[in-house]
């Protein structure tokens, strides 16, 4: 019957997928069965003076360790055997199935090659068993989005190695949020494109390549394309090569004539690299056009939605109508939440802009934090709009704008009208442009007649690491806090009433422990998330992001340093692909560059 919680986890394991269908919900959660073998007792083993490590061989396939005075061994398969696809069986309890080893045979030959000794025992038992995966195969865990007191912690691939996840969920239902970055296993990570279809046919190309090499720059091939911007047709014409953020298929790319429309997964200076570096040229030197369609578009909305995001914003937020600011957002640990573009239409009606990775997460928090009693909605036109993002000191005269302030507005661009809002994107002069699905193509084409160049994501990246804008989820996390993410400077110090105040301002008293350094590298390999900065033979941080600079022979990256060695023009070194190259600390760029809500 009933039952009356304040607070509800769903924790049910390979069930977790029916509770959330009670709600309407569907997870990107499939059972299938995995098989291990133990062993019988070995005299060699049971003569050991320490207990064995655990030996996993990503490309083998296998795994072995101890177990009792035997040894376990667990293999992957070459095609998951999928179970429970319509919902785990009445009664069904901790029953085992018969072995199947012809779909794991090699896996398991891989293994006895890598330990003779297994070959050579008897097998005590074999557990062909149900198991349940998420498409990344981390767990789903924190705030279920659209539901109050509602958590999850599911999804579990390996408990004994993701099992401290569940401190991270306790720390979300009692303080709030969990004490690191917890974006790889957040439920918000996947939206509405994360079908059933779209797990099954993700783990099922994944799971035999389960510890394959992951290359930088590498893109997930499998249930693509996902969702499309009308402009799709005419990208694949112009030769784009497409990657995928939150289910939107994005040009990362074009291929000039002669030239193979497509990535090469290698370590080293990417091949796409001199394509890439003209798109950001033109559009650092003149004017040039990204299809931001993937972009989320929120709107809040009702008679309190002035001073509703005024206490959700810890920035000033645009006061007039037409007015356009960055808008920072804190976590009441003064962490950074979210990070996004807003602008006013009128005094109830907000527009709000950002990257579609956060696209969930992003719009969850404001709904969850929209303060009770307030006339203030939140509303999502990201599948509903389609935006154009101009980008160079050559797009005012595209829309017969003259250098003033950002601002945003009503335009008419080639007979379609259009809303742009103005600003500062990835460092560099920009509008955003919107319109509906249906008037994005006659928009899209009206600016390739005046000769705007289009470019693709990676060119939008390097681009904001020439201008030193950071990105959020590469180098700002939401374990970052105000000042440590250089975004103290978009904080309205003299509001007296948002989110994170006191917190942010007890920092700002004692200082950050660390701070975001830009940085310059001697390197014609660009850094790559998770390379290693030194100060001498010390270990001080990680890449967050990093790129080619506009010369030959130099790199940028961003890192999070302690305080100390954050200062402009302290030498370090950065290793890449085991060498260690010298870097240098730069100065930060202008606030205006800096600004970017990207």
């Amino acid at each position: 019957g009933p039952i009356v919680a304040e607070i509800v986890v769903n924790a049910a394991g390979m069930w977790a997928p029916e509770i959330m269908a009670m709600l309407g919900i569907d997870l990107p959660f499939v059972i299938f069965l995995h098989q291990h073998l133990v062993t019988e007792p070995s005299p060699l083993v049971a003569a050991l003076t320490r207990r064995l490590p655990t030996l996993r061989d990503p490309l083998g396939g296998f795994n072995v360790r101890q177990e009792g005075m035997g040894l376990l061994s667990g293999v992957y398969e070459h095609e998951p055997a999928f179970w429970g696809e319509n919902g785990v069986p009445p009664g069904f309890g901790r029953e085992v199935f018969a072995p199947d080893w012809e779909r794991s045979q090699d896996f398991l030959d891989n293994a006895v090659r890598r330990v003779p000794l297994l070959g050579q025992l008897g097998i005590k038992m074999v557990y062909n068993a149900p198991t349940s995966r998420t498409p990344d195969h981390n767990p789903l865990c924190g705030p279920v989005p659209g539901l109050r007191n509602f958590y999850l912690a599911a999804g579990f691939a390996a408990g004994i190695m993701q099992s401290a996840t569940t401190r991270l969920v306790a720390q979300w239902i009692a303080e709030g949020e969990p004490e690191i970055d917890c974006a790889p296993i957040d439920v918000k990570r996947y939206g509405a494109h994360a079908t059933k279809d779209f797990t099954y046919a993700v783990v099922r190309a994944g799971h035999k390549f389960a510890g394959a090499i992951d290359y930088p720059h590498g893109e997930r091939g499998a249930a693509r394309p996902g969702k499309t911007s009308p402009l799709h047709a005419a990208h694949r014409a112009a030769r784009a090569v497409f990657g995928a953020r939150n289910g939107w298929e994005v040009p990362l790319w074009f291929a000039p004539p002669g030239v193979e429309a497509e990535d090469r997964a290698a370590f080293g200076a990417p091949a796409w690299w001199p394509h890439v570096r003209a798109e950001a040229l033109a559009a650092h030197d003149g004017a040039a056009m990204f299809d931001a369609t993937s972009f989320s578009k929120f709107a809040l909305v009702g008679a309190d939605a002035c001073a509703a995001l005024d206490r959700l914003s810890a920035s000033a937020i645009p006061a007039t109508d037409g007015a356009v600011a960055p808008l920072v957002f804190l976590t009441p640990q003064g962490r950074i939440a979210a990070w996004l573009l807003g602008a006013r239409w009128t005094q109830d009606r907000y527009a709000l802009f950002g990257p579609p990775e956060h696209e969930d997460r992003d719009f969850d928090w404001l709904w969850r934090n929209i303060p009770p009693g307030f006339d203030a909605r939140l509303e999502n036109g990201t599948n509903r709009d389609g935006a154009l993002l101009l980008v160079g000191p050559g797009t005012p005269r595209l829309l017969d704008q003259s250098p003033e302030a950002a601002s945003a507005h009503e335009i008419v661009a080639g007979g379609v009208r259009a809303m742009a809002v103005r600003g500062t994107a990835y460092g560099s002069e920009g509008f955003l442009v919107t319109a509906g699905f249906e008037r994005l193509a006659a928009l899209h084409g009206h600016f390739r007649a005046a000769g705007v160049r289009e470019i693709g994501l990676r060119a939008l990246d390097a681009l904001r690491l020439w201008n030193g804008v950071a990105r959020r989820g590469l180098d700002i996390d939401s374990a970052t806090t105000a000042g440590e993410s250089a975004l103290a400077a978009r904080i309205a110090w003299q509001k007296r009433d948002y989110i994170g105040r006191d917190t942010a301002h007890g920092e700002r008293a004692r200082g950050p422990a660390r701070r975001l350094a830009w940085i310059e590298v001697s390197s014609d390999i660009p850094p790559h998330q998770n390379d290693a900065v030194f100060d001498g033979d010390r270990a001080i941080g990680l890449v967050g992001s990093g790129s080619c600079a506009q010369e030959t022979g130099r790199a940028l990256a961003f890192a999070s340093l302690p305080a100390a060695l954050a200062a402009p023009g302290t030498p370090l070194a950065i290793e890449i692909l085991g060498a260690r190259k010298a870097a240098v600390v730069l100065a930060p760029p202008s606030a205006a560059a800096s600004s970017a809500a990207s």
